[in-house]
């Protein structure tokens, strides 16, 4: 258990410092010829994002200061507005029965909630990031383990 909470702290520290270190020096620019290879340049320098010579940014570069990074930063950390959904999220039922039915002819999905696929390929059944608790304030798990093939 210490190991754990060791790791733990140490990830957290990590990702704060990393953090920071964004919100001080994260003036991120959205292009750089500096790192493409000649293939990349020919490519990107036909005359649709070209003028005079140089590239057009169609996407307004943002380079916010530090003041506005902190303000932003504060804004969405302790702003209650809508932080909270206004009704209940609905949750539709999932027939699990069409991934027995359907095991070795269909390439067949569902997404059950966040990042949560079930994907049925020749006869797999394959879960990404299975939750089936209620971690997630607003919704409820869309299935139960029992209900799994």
């Amino acid at each position: 258990m210490r190991f754990r909470d060791f790791i733990s702290s140490v990830m957290f520290s990590v990702l704060l410092n990393l953090m920071i270190l964004n919100l001080i020096f994260g003036v991120q620019r959205a292009f750089s010829s500096q790192n493409l290879n000649e293939q990349t340049l020919e490519l990107l320098m036909r005359p649709s994002i070209k003028k005079e010579g140089k590239f057009l940014n169609y996407h307004q570069e943002r380079n916010p200061t530090m003041v506005k990074g902190f303000k932003l930063m504060w804004k969405f950390l302790f702003s209650d507005n809508q932080r909270k959904p206004k009704q209940k999220l609905p949750v539709q039922p999932v027939n699990l029965e069409i991934f027995k039915q359907n095991s070795k002819d269909y390439l067949s999905s569902t997404w059950l909630g966040h990042s949560f696929l079930m994907i049925n390929v020749d006869g797999y059944h394959l879960l990404t990031d299975p939750v089936f608790e209620k971690k997630f304030p607003f919704s409820v798990p869309a299935a139960t383990m029992a209900k799994f093939p």
